[in-house]
């Protein structure tokens, strides 16, 4: 017979988990390479980080990073993208390429006795790219399908809408990926000029994490990627944009909607401001778990919805705090109430001791499950590059966030939560709650417009 619980269990001591330690070394084209020896499996992981992505967009040109990095899926001057596929599955070498707002990446994971053969297919697809019309054509089609499956999709609507009135002058007002105006616009040319400028050795840091000796990736790694060209730079990125400052709730109508989509936010923190770990912390207590004070106010105490969420995007430059939900039409001002309530009590009283144990038990926790494959340790090594963290970052996370106290809590959360600057966004039919929001706030409706 299984009995009630009459209290939350504590917390266990988390398992020791030591983040493995790296070497660099340089190929004689100046390329950077970051190496763990991980022999638990016989497999080769790599990640080849460019320090360029969607905030280096031109103006205009918005989503050519990200189109960019999709071509590079589609094949070599020597195989199109039909070959390409095929002798990538005869191995089964899994390879992709992707950018954001932080960077572009190419990844490549094998078994490590394939290891030259995908390395030479890496090496092809970032060298001597297929680049042809035929291709960019067809996955212009593919990116305009899904921007405008966008409009039955509030969670997504919601969340562009956020960006776009947090950030009114700044890159990230547009999606990673751009609008249909910008994808319409792009050639094969602009994707030729990004690449040829930011797709350099001196741009690029390349990961490897696997079970051969140095020497031996050192030899392949030549062999394959010492023919990228030389030279190439970093490239600065855009200062933070200012954020607005006064409170304004965006209704976005979507007929016929029965529920009612929530976002709110505003300028978020820098991964390397001092109170970065007490801001987690403060972000756990806050919404980032289930034993958050929204999650037992909005889910378990009033039945509001199934989840809510909060989080700091963290980028280069620094992203939003936002904070996400969906809950029935009717109930969508008791639930903006609830939100912001707890956003201030946040700023108004001190975490209790219970509540930051907790927090720091789940962070330390879960930690440790996110870097137990090769390509979970190549992704924490490019977040180390990309962000340009200590070495020894991920081997002293847990030390960090032992530190915290319920003081650093909160004073961190009275400079990083903002409820008087929040940009909210709700997703909705008008009909069904325009006059309960006006009601309490200052209120502006939209169209929905995502193309």
């Amino acid at each position: 017979m299984s009995r009630e619980l009459s209290q939350i269990p504590a917390p266990q001591a988390p398992r020791p988990f030591n983040f493995p330690r790296f070497e660099r070394f340089h190929l004689r084209n100046g390329l950077e390479v970051w190496y763990v020896r991980h022999e638990k499996l016989p497999l080769l992981s790599l990640q080849l980080v460019i320090m360029s992505g969607a905030l280096h967009d031109p103006a205009g040109l918005e989503g050519t990073a990200t189109f960019l990095a999709d071509m590079l899926e589609e094949g070599t001057e020597e195989h199109d993208a039909e070959t390409f596929t095929l002798l990538l599955e005869n191995k089964g070498i899994q390879f992709g390429a992707s950018a954001d707002f932080n960077g572009s990446y190419l990844s490549m994971n094998t078994l490590s006795d394939h290891a030259p053969e995908a390395l030479r297919l890496l090496a092809a697809a970032l060298i001597t790219p297929r680049f042809a019309e035929e291709d960019m054509e067809r996955l212009r089609k593919i990116r305009v399908g899904h921007r405008r499956r966008m409009a039955d999709m509030p969670d997504k609507v919601a969340a562009q809408v956020l960006a776009r009135e947090i950030y009114p002058g700044h890159r990230y007002r547009l999606p990673a990926m751009g609008r249909l105006e910008q994808n319409s616009r792009l050639t094969l040319d602009d994707l030729r000029a990004f690449y040829k400028k930011h797709y350099t050795p001196g741009n690029a840091t390349l990961v490897v994490v696997g079970d051969l000796p140095r020497e031996e990736i050192t030899v392949l790694l030549e062999e394959t990627l010492g023919p990228w060209r030389e030279s190439g730079r970093r490239f600065e990125l855009p200062p933070v944009s200012r954020t607005p400052e006064n409170f304004q709730l965006h209704l976005v109508h979507r007929p016929g909607a029965q529920q009612a989509e929530i976002r709110l936010g505003h300028g978020g923190i820098d991964r390397h401001e001092a109170d970065y770990f007490s801001a987690l912390l403060a972000n756990e207590i806050l919404g980032g778990y289930f034993l958050s004070r929204l999650n037992m106010n909005l889910r378990e105490e009033k039945g509001l919805t199934y989840g809510v969420d909060s989080r700091f995007a963290l980028r280069r430059v620094p992203g939003p705090f936002y904070i996400s939900a969906a809950v029935d039409s009717d109930k969508v001002t008791l639930a903006l109430e609830e939100i912001l309530k707890e956003v201030e009590r946040m700023t108004r009283e001190k975490v209790s001791t219970e509540e930051l144990e907790n927090a720091r038990g789940y962070l330390s926790g879960v930690f440790p499950i996110a870097f137990e494959t090769g390509a979970q340790i190549a992704a924490g090594l490019s977040n180390i590059a990309l962000f340009d963290l200590e070495d020894d970052y991920y081997r002293n996370f847990r030390k960090q966030l032992e530190r915290v106290t319920e003081e650093d809590v909160f004073n961190t959360a009275r400079r990083r939560f903002k409820p008087q600057q929040m940009q909210v966004v709700v997703v909705a039919d008008k009909e069904q709650v325009a006059a309960s929001l006006e009601k309490k706030y200052p209120l502006k409706i939209h169209e929905i417009d995502v193309a």
